[in-house]
């Protein structure tokens, strides 16, 4: 089985969200795709987002009826903050090899890959894709 990861706030889901899921199952030939919202991600501040469930619920409406995307609650369950690595981990046990995982972003967060707790880690579970993003170049 081949399963798309889309981290984020989802504050709120926008159709660019879903254009990005639905684009990258195509292109990748992905059985389904998760989107994952974060708990309380590490770089910003809990002050300026909508509380976790609220934005974890706002995600399931917005992926109703649109087949092969669903939402995982794994980041809100977990006690903060949300590191990918960590969500990477926990697709990993629910998919083990040789289920293939494919962990996709937007260009914008190559800006501060570097600074993500266990990057090596993550790139060694997962397919790191990175999709494009106007504004943003793809090579950091």
């Amino acid at each position: 089985m081949k399963i798309g990861i889309v981290g984020g706030s989802f504050d709120p889901p926008h159709f660019g969200h879903l254009n990005l899921a639905e684009e990258a199952k195509r292109r990748l030939s992905l059985d389904r795709v998760y989107f994952v919202p974060a708990g309380q991600p590490p770089h910003k501040s809990p002050e300026d987002l909508s509380h976790p469930l609220l934005r974890y619920h706002m995600t399931r409406l917005a992926v109703r009826n649109r087949p092969g995307l669903e939402v995982s609650d794994v980041e809100v369950r977990r006690p903060p903050p949300s590191y990918s690595v960590d969500t990477i981990k926990a697709f990993r046990r629910e998919f083990p090899y040789p289920h293939e995982i494919f962990f996709i972003v937007g260009a914008d967060s190559l800006k501060i890959i570097q600074s993500w707790k266990d990057l090596n880690l993550i790139l060694e579970m997962c397919c790191f894709v990175v999709a494009s993003r106007p504004g943003y170049d793809a090579v950091p």
